[in-house]
């Protein structure tokens, strides 16, 4: 016996992620900072994401990306409850994943520093080796207002290095 082929009743469902669906709202955004350092200038740099207390949302980092000298690199995660406001303000830097969409609400509050940092003694949530995504099996990290994190690596002399991130902004 066969079936005559009928069409839907009603228009399909196209069912979407998560993070597409916010992308698609223009509430997700990424930044890239890369460096080449000197000769004498080995040490630990960070990429800092900070919610600031008045910004009204709550951010889900969901991508960290880390390399070094074009390989991969060791990278600890960790989170702070005070802005390590680093020399290099990455505010022009970021972008919305949806072309045109409406601008950070981090802003000024995501830094890098281009030179060399303390390594922390507390808020330490993670690390990883050997692998450029930092955030496995889709985790995210949840930062409220007046939270924060940095990505951080160490970064040989005379190597070039990259920290990317991307979050929404809900």
């Amino acid at each position: 016996m066969t079936y005559p082929l009928v069409p839907p009743a009603s228009p399909p469902i196209v069912a979407q992620s998560y993070i597409e669906a916010c992308i698609s709202n223009g509430q997700a955004y990424g930044v890239l900072y890369t460096q080449t350092i000197g000769g004498s200038a080995q040490g630990q740099y960070g990429l800092s994401i900070f919610n600031p207390a008045n910004s009204g949302k709550t951010i889900r980092v969901f991508s960290i990306q880390t390399m070094e000298n074009y390989s991969n690199t060791t990278t600890w995660i960790y989170l702070n409850t005070a802005d390590p406001a680093y020399n290099q303000n990455l505010s022009t830097a970021i972008v919305n994943l949806q072309g045109g969409g409406p601008a950070s609400v981090l802003g000024s509050h995501v830094t890098a520093n281009s030179a060399s940092v303390s390594f922390p003694g507390t808020g330490n949530a993670s690390m990883a080796l050997g692998s450029p995504e930092v955030i496995s099996n889709k985790g995210v990290y949840v930062l409220p207002p007046g939270n924060g994190l940095v990505a951080l690596i160490f970064v040989g002399n005379s190597q070039e290095y990259a920290l990317a991130a991307k979050w929404l902004e809900l």
